[in-house]
Order: C-alpha cells, then sequence, then structure tokens
C-alpha cells in the first residue's frame, strides 16, 4: 500500500496518473481489498505476466468481479516504460483487470522510476468485494472451536471445589496477626 500511496502523489509523463482523489476512492469503497505486488523481468513471456496478476495475493477465494474499484501501478525506468513489449504488457494487464471488475472503476497509472532496474514494479488492488463464502466458513468454524474449548474449560472450572477447609488449623503468623486483627474489630461492634 505504502508504494500506492508514494505514486499517487507524483505525475505521469506516460499515461493519466492514479492520483491521490482516485486513491481515496480506491480506500474507502468498502468491502473486502486484496493486493498483489510483483516483479516482471521477462516481457517477451505476456502470458506470464498476465498470469502473475492472478497470484500471490494476500488472501484467496476472492470473486474480484465483485469488486466495486480496482487499481493498477506499473513502474519501470523510462528506458523500459518505451519498449513496445512493456506497452503491451501494460495494456493486457489492464485489459484483464477490467474484465475481472465487471463494471468496477479501474484506475491506473505508469510511472518512471530511475531505481527500478531492467523489470517492472506491478501492484494491483481490488477492493470492495463481497467476502468469499469459504471464509465466512471457515471463520463460523474456527469460532465454533473457540466456543468448544471455552465451554470446556468452564466445565473443568466448575468441577472444581475451593475449600479452604478449618479456619483454624490454618498457621502461620501472617494468619495469627489476621485472626487477631478480626477479633479486635468483633469486639469494636
Amino acid at each position: 500500500m505504502h508504494i500506492i500511496n508514494l505514486y499517487s502523489d507524483r505525475t505521469s509523463k506516460f499515461v493519466s496518473a492514479l492520483d491521490t482523489a482516485d486513491l481515496g476512492t480506491l480506500l474507502l469503497s468498502g468491502g473486502c481489498c486484496s493486493m498483489n505486488a510483483f516483479t516482471i523481468t521477462d516481457f517477451a513471456d505476456e502470458e506470464g505476466a498476465v498470469s502473475s496478476l492472478g497470484q500471490g495475493y494476500h488472501m484467496t477465494g476472492f470473486d474480484l468481479s465483485s469488486a466495486k474499484v480496482a487499481g493498477l501501478i506499473v513502474a519501470g525506468t523510462e528506458r523500459t516504460l518505451d519498449r513496445p513489449e512493456v506497452v503491451s504488457i501494460y495494456n493486457r494487464l489492464n485489459e484483464e483487470i477490467a474484465s475481472c471488475l465487471g463494471g468496477g472503476l479501474l484506475y491506473r497509472g505508469l510511472y518512471e522510476n530511475d531505481k527500478a532496474g531492467d523489470g517492472i514494479r506491478v501492484v494491483a488492488v481490488f477492493n470492495g468485494m463481497s467476502l468469499p463464502s469459504s471464509k465466512l466458513d471457515e471463520m463460523f468454524k474456527e469460532m465454533e472451536r473457540g466456543v468448544a474449548k471455552m465451554e470446556a474449560k468452564d466445565r473443568r472450572v466448575q468441577g472444581f471445589n475451593f475449600s479452604l477447609g478449618n479456619r483454624k488449623s490454618m498457621g502461620g503468623p501472617g494468619m495469627d496477626r489476621l485472626r487477631k486483627l478480626r477479633t479486635e474489630e468483633d469486639d469494636r461492634q
């Protein structure tokens, strides 16, 4: 997310940039958010670059077509970004995200970064998605396991018999002092 924040504050000489207003819309769209960041160095493998878009998300099981909004940032050196095969990959990534969205908004930016080396850095964000039913099922099962553990502990605690025994038989100087204070308090009443 830090990378997106940094680039959203920059201008781009290549295409209309994902600016701070777009970033606000991207982040505040509600629902679930998932993000993927990867580097492409083999520009001849356009299909491999596009398949990387579908891998590496922090959470799995999301239906990307349920996203309300997506963001795509591609960064590289000026020399790298001017290469026709990189432009082709950028266009394919845009097409792929747009086809996944099912009508949601796509914000994108192509940014120069002199420190990018020979590859391009790609960051994709999908937001506003519904929570996958598989994740809900997993959460409910985890909650059921937690409740079962708490109930088992509760049954164990209820089975304990806390008995201090005969108070007079408990000894030690601390107990003697406590008995004396208690007797003095009883005498005052």
